[in-house]
């Protein structure tokens, strides 16, 4: 009867310990892609970007970069256009992997699967340096 007493005791604290960690795991995790204690979850500004970049859409990517002249503004737009006419890629995915922040600069990090005219799917990872709120480089 002790013997059965003290198994049930211990598979009731094993049981207890896994739960925990388990529970704490997913409430940190959560926490730190949320932002809520100065971690840095996606930017909006850098989700922004990607979406445009994917749909190429210069003109929903112009709102989140610097300021740009006229002249590199209208080639940016005929590089969409050509590439959009003349482009086979298709978007498959969007994955944000992670970033980091420190002070005004942010560096976020995304997986991009596309397939190829070929039917062959690809990913290629691309880092976006965000500062002051706007997309500064992408890579």
């Amino acid at each position: 009867m002790v013997t059965r007493l003290f198994a049930g005791s211990v598979a009731t604290v094993l049981v207890g310990v896994l739960a925990g960690f388990i529970l704490s795991s997913a409430a940190g995790l959560f926490i730190q892609d949320s932002g809520v204690f100065g971690g840095s979850g996606e930017s909006p500004v850098a989700r922004a970007y990607m979406l445009g970049l994917l749909q190429r859409d210069p003109s929903s990517m112009s709102s989140v970069r610097p300021q740009q002249g006229i002249a590199q503004r209208a080639a940016e737009l005929q590089g969409a256009e050509s590439s959009r006419t003349s482009s086979s890629m298709q978007p498959l995915s969007l994955t944000y992997i992670g970033g980091a922040t420190m002070g005004q600069f942010s560096v976020h990090i995304y997986a991009v699967g596309l397939r190829t005219s070929s039917g062959v799917d690809q990913f290629f990872p691309l880092a976006l340096t965000i500062a002051g709120g706007k997309v500064m480089r992408s890579e």
